[in-house]
């Protein structure tokens, strides 16, 4: 019975993707970025400034074999979208060990409106939420003291070469998790965050390097302004901070950690 519900929602969720696909019209935002990094040279998007670089080399790739068209620009994150509530639902049935449970929580998960608008519009904030879904089933795994730090490195580094602006999460997170052993005097789990933390940094830093190397190591500040300056960082500490400060997102991820963290402690009590 899960598994059919599970199908069913995810091909209600593709109709739904598709229907508002041909509905609604192409946004500036879509527009912009595909004059400037999706029609003809793909590689600009890895040596000049934007917020979702992953996403628009994908993007890319979708365009070199699929016709020209609004649909192709949307289908990535339509298909990232499927992909990710299959993930909710696999990572909550690792979590929670319920089927039921796992399956509220992916109905839930594709009923949310910013799931609706994400997977709508060409934007890399879908197939962020892919990556930092895995990311997240890692880090409630460091608390249980059985993680990856390689692959969780891995993941953090994915989700910030898809949306710039998710790189400070993972500091974020990784200075709690640290915090967290260092309190309870376990320098053996503070040894593997420390580890996956200077992984992260560094996959990240050869990920953005020709994004780098493209800008001058510019950090953009003449061009706070305007969007206009293609060739510097701009304004990517601000949009770090607006992204942390009103993201739905962090707050989603944060709740969801410490419910798996509270069933989990309560599940070994009883």
């Amino acid at each position: 019975f899960t598994k059919w519900t599970l199908l069913v929602l995810l091909i209600a969720v593709a109709v739904r993707s598709v229907f508002l696909s041909y509905e609604y019209p192409m946004q500036y935002d879509e527009a912009w970025n595909y004059n400037y990094f999706l029609h003809q040279q793909g590689w600009n998007s890895m040596v000049a400034y934007n917020n979702y670089p992953l996403h628009n080399l994908v993007t890319y790739l979708f365009l070199k074999v699929l016709p020209d068209q609004t649909f192709t620009i949307r289908l990535p994150v339509m298909l990232f979208g499927v992909l990710t509530i299959i993930s909710v639902f696999i990572i909550l049935l690792k979590i929670l060990k319920h089927e039921t449970q796992a399956l509220l929580g992916a109905i839930l998960f594709a009923s949310l409106p910013v799931t609706t608008y994400y997977m709508l519009y060409a934007r890399g904030v879908m197939p962020m939420l892919f990556f930092c879904w895995w990311a997240y089933y890692d880090v409630v795994r460091s608390f249980q003291k059985r993680f990856h730090p390689n692959r969780l490195a891995l993941f953090h580094s994915l989700a910030a070469y898809t949306m710039m602006s998710y790189s400070l999460f993972p500091l974020i997170t990784y200075s709690y998790s640290i915090f967290y052993f260092v309190i309870r005097k376990d320098y053996r789990q503070v040894i593997f965050q420390l580890r996956s933390l200077l992984l992260f940094i560094g996959c990240t830093a050869l990920l953005y390097l020709p994004l780098f190397l493209g800008t001058g190591f510019s950090g953009g500040w003449q061009s706070l302004q305007t969007s206009s300056n293609l060739n510097a960082l701009h304004g990517w500490f601000y949009h770090n901070y607006s992204e942390f400060t009103t993201g739905h997102g962090y707050a989603f991820y944060m709740a969801l950690m410490d419910f798996s963290n509270y069933s989990c402690v309560s599940m070994k009590h009883l």
